[in-house]
């Protein structure tokens, strides 16, 4: 295996990257590649989280594809479900800042954070939390405080995360 092809993406998934990211000049020839190279009704995983991003560039890259109001209308999935895991969790943000406890978030969360566009675009379904390894337990107990529980009956330690749920009602 050639080391620099490694860590690319297949083909298809990078002509849609490039159709989202690519200059105004390469992304339409990027998007019809990657639209003869997929079946919309067939998409991936790895293709569908990318939707709400095309959606943003959908109307540069390719007004008149039929399939524009389904992206359009998947955008506005992305941005209700975010807004719905952003309400669920930010109780838990606000009680580690009223804790003073130094925090990160990561990937979706952290993205929509740095960009508040990037709620409309960037599918999340969780949100990842960053603490330092010596404000484990006391973020722990914030958070079962808070009424979180560990969905694996564990609680983090030193060196494994550990998921965290709010039960509703």
């Amino acid at each position: 295996m050639n080391t620099g092809q490694r860590h690319r993406p297949p083909q298809d998934l990078e002509w849609l990257l490039q159709a989202i990211l690519g200059s105004p000049d390469a992304s339409p020839i990027a998007f019809e590649r990657w639209t003869e190279a997929t079946c919309f009704d067939e998409l991936p995983p790895s293709h569908f989280r990318f939707l709400g991003e095309l959606g943003r560039v959908l109307d540069h890259v390719a007004p008149s594809w039929p399939h524009r109001a389904r992206v359009k209308g998947i955008e506005k999935y992305v941005w209700t479900n975010n807004i719905h895991i952003l309400n669920t969790t930010l109780p838990a943000v606000d009680a580690l800042i009223a804790a003073d406890l130094p925090f990160a978030l990561l990937k979706g969360c952290g993205v929509i954070a740095a960009e508040g566009d990037a709620i409309r675009r960037r599918f999340t379904r969780d949100m990842d939390v960053l603490v330092a390894p010596g404000d484990i337990e006391r973020a722990t107990t914030l958070l079962l405080d808070g009424g979180w529980r560990p969905v694996t009956g564990r609680v983090p330690g030193a060196i494994r995360s550990q998921p965290f749920d709010r039960p509703s009602g």
